[in-house]
């Protein structure tokens, strides 16, 4: 957050003629935030929003009525909105309107507003889970009757220098424990998708090295490469009589991260490898613990089928 002096200098650079590029490289800021220094000084002659509190971030954030009414109430309307993925994609959704700056807000102000009208994430996924709980029903009733060797399960994992090391130490019998640890800001940030099916394990992965988020770009190469595997459904053939693997859902490739952990405390040389890493992190996952994985999610949906009989 710049501060009241920073945002005043940068104002006397304009007034001194210089342009607009060189200005935002000395202060280090963005134009937009530019803008909105401007607006504000010519609205009430400072540089802050709100002079009475002198722009104090946090103070602001959870004073700020309007501000307050609409995260509460898309928290009750829409309560997926406010799961961390989706609070950077409204971010940056509103980044696009430039005309919406003085609506401008960040994924920060948004979680401490939660925060202070105590929001936690696991009250949000509980508020999210009981407002579709009518369509997990039907869903879990529709996927039931489709039998588990026809589900092609495709997932998505991050990975990043943090979840690479093992929380806790461990050790063979009669070994004794060495813990290892490392800065890990330096290491990338890796994004890894994967197929998998009952029959056959993994099929196919792919690792790209991602900024803060998953580019457009890997998930349609990603989505390409997979209509190619899938199997076609046979239109009027009993579900016992269709092929495998036709039917993609979403995955949770548990035993992933915990071979990378594995990897990692046995050598690590791997974390600047990362290619390499996630390549033999795939390799170590098992048939086995892929139908782990399945088990898991027929599970859930016979626990969904039963609370729907239930309602």
């Amino acid at each position: 957050m710049f501060s009241e002096k920073t945002r005043q200098h940068l104002l006397g650079l304009l007034d001194e003629g210089y342009p607009t590029a060189d200005v935002a490289d000395i202060i280090c800021c963005s134009r937009r935030s530019m803008r909105r220094w401007m607006g504000f000084f010519e609205e009430n002659g400072t540089v802050c929003q709100d002079p009475r509190p002198r722009n104090l971030h946090a103070d602001v954030a959870i004073h700020n009525f309007h501000l307050t009414c609409a995260v509460l109430t898309l928290v009750e309307k829409e309560p997926a909105a406010c799961l961390s993925d989706h609070v950077d994609l409204l971010v940056a959704l509103s980044l696009e309107f430039p005309a919406s700056d003085n609506h401008y807000v960040s994924a920060a102000t948004v979680y401490r507003v939660l925060r202070y009208h105590q929001n936690t994430r696991k009250k949000i996924e509980r508020l999210y889970a009981e407002s579709s709980f009518i369509a997990q029903c039907a869903f879990a009733v529709m996927i039931d009757e489709i039998p588990l060797r026809c589900l092609l399960s495709c997932g998505e994992t991050h990975t990043v220098g943090g979840a690479m090391l093992c929380r806790y130490g461990r050790s063979r019998r009669n070994v004794p424990c060495v813990l290892r640890d490392r800065d890990t800001r330096p290491v990338k940030r890796t994004s890894t998708m994967m197929e998998a099916s009952l029959s056959h394990g993994v099929l196919w992965s792919q690792t790209v090295i991602v900024g803060n988020a998953q580019t457009a770009d890997d998930l349609r190469l990603f989505l390409q490469c997979l209509r190619t595997r899938m199997n076609a459904y046979v239109t009027g053939l009993a579900w016992e009589l269709q092929p495998d693997a036709f039917v993609p859902i979403k995955g949770v490739f548990a035993e992933l991260k915990k071979h990378v952990q594995s990897l990692v405390y046995e050598d690590s040389r791997y974390m600047t490898k990362p290619f390499h890493l996630m390549a033999a992190a795939v390799g170590m996952i098992t048939t086995a613990q892929v139908a782990g994985q399945y088990s898991l999610v027929s599970n859930k949906f016979s626990r969904l089928r039963t609370a729907a009989a239930a309602a």
